[in-house]
């Protein structure tokens, strides 16, 4: 071979081994290429893919809502969000000031929760799809910071099983039928909203923890005072971020660890708790500069009877027991198939957590992390915790089903302590586990999408009555008045249209194209109050004034007002009720039954009880002339208390028996008062009563008979003020001028007249609590006459209520307390 044929080969060669050095460069290039791509994929699936499965559960518990319609609070929240854009800026200035919405019988500090009303109502005006579909949303957005804050929690376990359990834990959460209050009733978002900067606030400080950058401290700070500034629950991070600090240092160090001394742990939750410690401080102060109390809560006779009730509540087993099985009753019945699958549910996942504390460990940190983190979710609740048997007040428990969301998935798939890496034990147990887990949050799912029925059918009562009053209203003329009563309450223990004042601003801009509430006098409570119960003395006023133009009552069945005869109306032609003393004995045969006769009410409900039960003989009765029904017995008995129903000719059924009227014993006395219920009006003449339960198998009655109100109560009405359509009168600067009429009431020498404190109301109270809610006492010499209460008894803003009872010549109440007068000195 000649030189040049020889340099030609080894060029060639060379060339070729380039070339192969180039190709396996490329192909190495081209392998970390695909390993960042698998990067990003993992990072997809361990982010984008938790969202998708949070949404799609959210979604399919309460897509219903977005077609639903605003109750109860809602219309003053939103109302309130429209005088502020409307430029009412000293309305927004008063939310940082003071309490929220300057509510009369609240103290609560808020004003991020307006905020979230605003920016709802800049963007979807009154268009109720907008502010569910923001409840929504902000529920997700909550369970994907659980998510979020489990992985960092869990980061030094396997990536598996942290995925798992975090993914987990999120889904229970997002599908816990105790959340159906705080989605589908928009007044609820607040502790949505909270949970959301809450959850937030913890994971920026963890990561802080260990990253050390100024951004998460600063959103994590900046997100405690926001979870703060929507609802006081969120007091309790300072104490969960100290416990995490302390229990799991290794989360926070890069000191990667099986051990740390105490002083370290200590060390290591005071670093990591401290500036939330100093913010909750400053909350607290400012919290007393503008509320006047660290505590706040309900006030007036609200926060009394909770306060009267806590020892009562916190004994309850049921609560504990609707938590851990919520369905609500009205929905489900006592006796249901999910009742069954979620108590087996809970056996299996309790046989898995005993497996496997068995064969891996008990994890002691872990169980003592939840303890803390259930304590700062239950001890805010001291006032409110209660749950109903419709599940009424679940949204108080928003946030406790986030460590009860994580109780079952940590306890089961957490590393063990002294893992058997030969045992096959495991992989099956974890498999079985998850394979529980993924079936409750199915279940959950479920029961919460039929919880939800409540809320939705709540909406299209709401929706309904608001239209159908403004029919009546536009048919109405401007001088004339409507009645109406039966106004919802509540649906299956979702709320509807609970209070007169709800009900004005439904009636009012922007619900409404004209403002209408003043066409309208209603009789419900002016804050909260039983939903049957009506003032008596001042529904006869109103019925038998000029410009009452009509008597209506809501039908819930049909969705619509059904006019009824008004006995005062001059054009109806028939006789007035009697102003005189009626003592009507109940003639004619009684008869006793018991419960397995079979009877039932138009729920399907057992009527009543286990006692015997009272049978009038079939009667006639005009339910404006009678007000009481009393018992005769031969012997005394003090604990009794007794329940009636009656029957009407527009009913061939029993009245609800969920809301009897009720009385109690006074010697030898049993008397009940009918005619504060407003069904007693709205059945025509009762054909039939039934008394239940008796004291005694073997009572002996002396007699039974119907009372008209003016032979036990004495009459007390303001004279030179105005009330408005709620019944509420204004006090004047020198007082208030009342007139009272007792001059029927049998052996009545005085009056005594009691003033409550402000903002009490002796609707529903106990004889104890009654006089514990008063104020001032006037005594008043004389059946007849007319006194003036001096302006300085209403010393301070707020509402106050009248009621005047009789006093013999010895100084002895007789007969009964006057309905309430409701009057408000203004600030």
């Amino acid at each position: 071979m000649n030189l040049f044929a020889f340099g030609e080969f080894r060029i060639i060669l060379i060339q070729t081994c380039s070339a192969k050095r180039f190709f396996r460069q490329a192909v190495i290039i081209r392998f970390h290429q695909m390993l960042k791509r698998n990067d990003v994929a993992l990072k997809l699936a361990d982010y984008l893919l938790p969202v998708i499965i949070i949404t799609a559960v959210v979604f399919g518990c309460f897509y219903k809502s977005l077609g639903s319609y605003f109750v109860a609070d809602d219309f003053g929240q939103v109302a309130y969000a429209q005088a502020i854009v409307q430029g009412n800026w000293r309305a927004l200035l008063s939310n940082f000031t003071g309490t929220y919405m300057q509510c009369a019988v609240m103290k609560i500090y808020r004003p991020c929760l307006l905020l979230s009303f605003i920016l709802d109502y800049l963007i979807w005006n009154t268009n109720s799809f907008g502010y569910f579909l923001t409840d929504i949303v902000a529920l997700i957005s909550a369970a994907v910071m659980l998510y979020l804050l489990l992985r960092e929690l869990t980061r030094p376990w396997s990536s598996l099983q942290s995925r798992l359990v975090s993914l987990l834990s999120a889904a229970l959460f997002a599908s816990s039928p105790l959340h159906c209050e705080s989605i589908s009733f928009v007044s609820g978002r607040d502790n949505v909203i909270s949970a959301f900067f809450y959850l937030l606030s913890l994971w920026c400080l963890i990561r802080h923890g260990r990253r050390k950058r100024i951004f998460l401290f600063a959103t994590g700070v900046a997100s405690f005072w926001l979870a703060l500034f929507s609802k006081e629950m969120a007091i309790g991070l300072p104490l969960v971020l100290s416990g995490i600090g302390f229990l799991f240092p290794e989360i926070i160090s890069a000191d990667i660890r099986d051990r740390f001394s105490f002083n370290q742990r200590f060390l290591a939750a005071a670093k990591l708790s401290v500036p939330i410690w100093i913010s909750t401080a400053l909350y607290l102060v400012l919290r007393y500069l503008t509320l006047g109390t660290f505590f706040g809560g309900y006030t007036g006779s609200i926060g009394a009877a909770l306060v009267s009730q806590m020892m009562q509540k916190w004994t309850d087993l049921d609560t504990l027991v609707r938590i851990a099985c919520p369905l609500n009753l009205e929905l489900f019945g006592t006796v249901s198939n999910y009742r069954t699958l979620l108590s087996s549910s809970y056996v299996v996942l309790a046989t898995l957590v005993v497996v496997r504390f068995i064969s891996r460990g008990v994890p002691l940190k872990w169980i003592g992390f939840l303890l803390l983190w259930t304590f700062t979710t239950m001890a805010p609740l001291y006032q409110l915790w209660s749950l109903g048997f419709n599940l009424e007040g679940a949204r108080f428990f928003f946030f406790l089903t986030m460590p009860l969301a994580i109780v079952a998935p940590v306890l089961i798939l957490a590393p063990g302590n002294h893992l058997r890496e030969g045992s096959n034990l495991a992989p099956a147990l974890e498999a079985t586990g998850i394979l529980a887990l993924i079936a409750l949050v199915i279940l959950s799912a479920r029961i919460t999408y039929i919880n939800n029925i409540a809320w939705t059918n709540a909406g299209k009562q709401s929706k309904a009555c608001l239209q159908e009053s403004q029919k009546l209203a536009r048919s109405t003329p401007s001088n004339k008045k409507l009645v109406v009563l039966g106004i919802p309450k509540e649906q299956a223990g979702a709320h509807v249209i609970y209070n007169g004042a709800t009900f004005n601003t439904m009636m009012s801009k922007p619900f409404s194209d004209n403002n209408y509430f003043y066409k309208f006098i209603n009789f419900d409570p002016i804050f909260y109050g039983g939903s049957e119960l009506i003032n008596t003395q001042r529904f006869k006023q109103v019925l038998s004034r000029q410009d009452t133009a009509g008597l209506f009552v809501w039908n819930e069945q049909t969705m619509k007002f059904a006019r009824l005869v008004n006995p005062y109306d001059k054009d109806a032609g028939i006789a007035l009720p009697s102003n005189t003393v009626d003592y009507n004995p109940i003639h004619g045969a009684v008869s006793r039954i018991t419960q397995n006769s079979g009877l039932t009410d138009n729920y399907g409900h057992k009527l009543l009880g286990n006692d015997d039960q009272l049978w009038s003989a079939p009667l006639s009765l005009d339910p404006y002339k009678y007000d009481f029904v009393e018992l005769d017995c031969k012997a005394s008995y003090p604990k009794t208390i007794v329940s009636v129903l009656w029957k009407g000719e527009n009913r061939s059924n029993w009245y609800d028996s969920k809301h009897p009227a009720r009385g109690s014993a006074s010697g030898r006395v049993i008397r009940v008062r009918l005619s504060d219920h407003w069904r007693w009006f709205t059945e025509g003449n009762i054909k039939q009563m039934q008394l239940s339960p008796l004291p005694d198998p073997t009572l002996n009655l002396a007699g039974i008979r119907l009372i008209s109100a003016n032979a036990l109560m004495p009459s007390i009405t303001v004279v030179r003020a105005v009330p408005n359509n709620l019944g509420v009168y204004p006090i004047a600067q020198n007082g208030l001028s009342i007139n009272f009429d007792a001059s029927m009431v049998k052996d009545c020498q005085a009056l005594r007249v009691e003033i409550s404190k402000p903002n009490f109301f002796y609707e529903g109270l106990s004889e104890q609590e009654g006089k514990d809610a008063t104020m001032t006492t006037i005594i008043q010499r004389g059946a007849k006459g007319q006194t003036t209460i001096p302006g300085q008894v209403f010393a301070s803003p707020g509402y106050y209520e009248l009621r005047a009872c009789c006093l013999n010549d010895k100084g002895a109440s007789t007969g009964d307390y006057s309905d309430p007068i409701t009057t408000i000195r203004e600030n």
